[in-house]
């Protein structure tokens, strides 16, 4: 375990010192194996978000190979060392992962129903021999900037942030009414030769529990270039979490008390589920945002997503793409300076396959937005779409530099990327990291195996693909689902469905 000054991280009466490697309960030293304890560190740094397997089997088994028998025992020992609130606190998420519930759901019950839960970045402690403080005032006016454009919570201005540089923060509490902050952002900062090490918490402020905390280290011997990396990896992990705070804050509202905006947070959450009738559910709860309040252009261009989901993306019906293209179409004249519009109006132009009007969009996304790691992604899969391998390659690495702890699909657009650069076996690894594979998904993972030569794996694949939809036609899906724009790209992935096919019959 990293020995340092990283902060503790409190839930439901216990507290893990992450510096000692210890878990405590009014101060005792309660007992737990090394690997259960950097497993609970990795779900207590998340709080609140489920952590899929795969990450989780990568982060605590990094150098060995290891079932999801180790993963399952590790969280039993984790449960059983939290004795009676283990089973709540330590939650399994059907074929996706884990997460921790940090016990604040009354803490968010009785917060305000204005709906507003404004951020406040602190002015982070520069322990750099010699430092006046210059480099820490930088750092955080870009994270200030740069979650300004996310859009997602307000944001405490710079001079009233800044202004707490003599604060006292052993009172988070204090502090954040002060400051009229629901959230701080706070941390530190340590700078040697070409290395930059950085840890950043976020606090509650109307309990001064901690949700989330994370330590990164950067190497550039170029001083511009790492200020830069540091506030966009800062800003990218936190977005995640302070969204997810959100989403939280507005499930728990009562329906009756639900506004637009909140109808628009339950919307979005519920389109990054995973359950049977989340998509649906979202475009009902969307629809009734709309309703409510038809000025807000986020609205119009999440419901355009959910439009395309329900469609089936690549296979939506002409006049389902054109409802959507209406949609978010009125999103980004209603909303011209949110990030978040274009990036989905470029999604449905992909689909429409207008190549050139989807990458203005997402472009035009990251002009708004450069830190948002999801676009970046989305960038990246677009030009693999459109022919350009290696420079998407290229993208999707921005994105993983930003975002370690990614959601699959990160994965499985990464796979089509390998695919198509000759890299079979590479397809394969990044497919085998998704927990659960669809139809489409086998297809694919079938598709690189016998493309590798790996019959054992592809027959392996093909017995799992008999469990699932018997009525999905991976080739009909190869050729109309995807949107390729060179058809050299849609016939080599077709060349891999055929060969898999064949070992499948």
């Amino acid at each position: 375990m990293t020995v340092g000054n990283l902060t503790p991280i409190q839930f439901r009466g216990f507290t893990l010192d992450l510096n000692r490697g210890l878990l405590l309960k009014d101060g005792s030293d309660i007992p737990l194996r090394r690997k259960a304890f950097e497993l609970l560190a990795c779900l207590a740094k998340q709080a609140g978000r489920v952590v899929p397997k795969a990450d989780l089997i990568d982060t605590v088994w990094p150098d060995v190979i290891v079932t999801e028998d180790s993963l399952t025992q590790a969280i039993r020992e984790i449960r059983k060392a939290l004795g009676e609130v283990g089973p709540a606190a330590i939650r399994t998420v059907a074929g996706r992962g884990y997460f921790l519930d940090p016990g604040t759901r009354d803490v968010f019950a009785a917060a305000p129903d204005s709906g507003e839960t404004p951020i406040a970045t602190l002015l982070f402690d520069d322990r750099t021999p010699g430092s006046d403080g210059t480099y820490a005032a930088m750092l955080c006016e870009e994270i200030i900037t740069g979650l300004a454009r996310f859009r997602t919570v307000p944001v405490i201005a710079r001079a009233t942030s800044l202004a707490s540089a003599n604060a006292d923060k052993s009172d988070p509490k204090e502090l954040g009414r002060r400051l009229g902050a629901r959230y701080l952002v706070d941390g530190h900062i340590e700078r040697t030769a070409g290395m930059v090490r950085v840890g950043v918490s976020l606090i509650d402020a109307t309990d001064g529990s901690l949700l989330w905390a994370d330590r990164i280290e950067v190497f550039d011997p170029d001083p511009l270039a790492l200020e830069d990396l540091i506030a966009r990896q800062v800003i990218s992990r936190l977005v995640s979490h302070v969204e997810d705070a959100s989403l939280r804050l507005a499930a728990r509202k009562p329906p009756a008390d639900r506004k637009a905006h909140d109808l628009l947070l339950q919307g979005i959450a519920l389109l990054r589920g995973y359950g049977e009738g989340d998509n649906q559910k979202a475009h009902d709860v969307l629809s009734d945002a709309l309703a409510r309040d038809p000025t807000n252009g986020l609205i119009h261009s999440y419901l355009a997503l959910a439009t395309t989901i329900l469609g089936n993306y690549g296979l939506s019906t002409n006049t389902e793409l054109l409802v959507a293209l209406n949609l978010a179409s009125t999103g980004v004249s209603l909303a011209p300076e949110e990030a978040r519009t274009h990036r989905i109006l470029g999604l449905v132009r992909l689909y429409l396959r207008e190549y050139d009007a989807a990458e203005h969009h997402v472009a035009r996304s990251l002009e708004l937005n450069p830190y948002d790691a999801d676009t970046i992604a989305q960038m990246g899969y677009l030009l693999v779409l459109r022919g350009r391998v290696q420079e998407g390659i290229g993208w999707m690495d921005r994105a993983v530099r930003l975002n370690p702890l990614h959601p699959d699909w990160y994965h499985f657009d990464r796979s089509m990327a390998l695919y198509l650069a000759g890299d079979y076996a590479g397809a394969v690894t990044r497919l085998r990291k998704i927990p659960r594979l669809g139809s489409w998904g086998l297809a694919r993972l079938g598709a690189a195996q016998a493309m590798a030569r790996d019959i054992v794996g592809a027959k392996e694949t093909a017995v799992r693909r008999k469990s699932l939809q018997q009525s999905f036609d991976p080739i009909d899906y190869a050729t109309r689902g995807i949107a390729f724009e060179r058809p050299e790209d849609r016939e080599a992935i077709l060349a891999g469905v055929r060969a898999f096919l064949q070992i499948y019959c």
